[in-house]
């Protein structure tokens, strides 16, 4: 998957999100948990009232990218997740994972925020077509 982003105007306290989730939510009688708008959504949050896998491909701004995976225990016999790891595993983060000039807002850096810049997200699988 590729894209572009432009975050020249995402601030601080701002998230520009790009995420997949495993809808529709569940609940432990294996029916769409009851939504207001019917789309039953889920997340690995418990947003909205009920669990489900998410990976956050990007959680951005000027200042900081983060990317996720969010894990939840074994559904039961009906699809329902009774808890998810909400703050998440194998983070990959610019602000704690690379140098101060990788990521930010200027052409000191080297992914420069104040441009637009191309994202390119691969999911790779290994012999036995599992994602790692």
């Amino acid at each position: 998957m590729e894209y572009d982003v432009d975050l020249s105007e995402v601030e601080c306290g701002c998230n520009a999100a790009l995420y997949t989730v495993s809808m529709p939510g569940v609940g432990s009688n294996g029916l769409p948990f009851p939504s207001d708008d019917g789309m039953h959504y889920c997340d690995a949050n418990e947003i909205g009232g009920n669990f489900c896998p998410e990976f956050d491909i990007m959680e951005a701004n000027i200042y900081g990218y983060r990317s996720v995976e969010h894990t939840c225990d074994t559904p039961d016999s009906n699809g329902y997740f009774p808890n998810c790891d909400r703050s998440g595993q194998c983070h990959v983060d610019v602000i704690t994972d690379k140098p101060e000039t990788a990521y930010g807002y200027g052409p000191e850096h080297d992914i420069n925020t104040a441009e637009t810049f191309h994202i390119k997200v691969n999911f790779d699988v290994d012999s036995n077509d599992l994602f790692y």
